[in-house]
């Protein structure tokens, strides 16, 4: 299966994208290790959040009905999302066992 039918099987559709549910469950779906996805302790922005984060690993970030990614220390985010937004829960992803086994 495609990426895009992975997702779709998750609930993703073009208009409303996915749950970060979703997009956990499709990235274990396509032989990605997912953590538990977990909420921070207590009211945090984005600003004070991204720091205590492991500048080795990469991170899925729900903020507010949108989620972005933050890989080595960088933030992937297509909506500039203001770093005054709270994060509402977050998870971090390790590689695919395709990608471990050619590496």
């Amino acid at each position: 299966a495609t990426v895009e039918q992975q997702c779709k099987s998750f609930g993703w559709t073009e208009a409303d994208g996915m749950t970060p549910v979703g997009g956990w469950l499709a990235l274990q779906a396509l032989g990605y290790s997912v953590e538990p996805m977990t909420r921070p302790a207590g009211r945090i922005t984005l600003k004070r959040f991204i720091p205590t984060l492991d500048r080795e690993r990469t991170y899925i970030i729900d903020v507010n009905s949108h989620w972005f990614c933050i890989r080595a220390g960088k933030l992937f985010d297509k909506a500039l999302t203001s770093s005054r937004t709270e994060v509402i829960a977050f998870f971090a992803v390790s590689s695919s066992s395709a990608e471990e086994a050619a590496s």
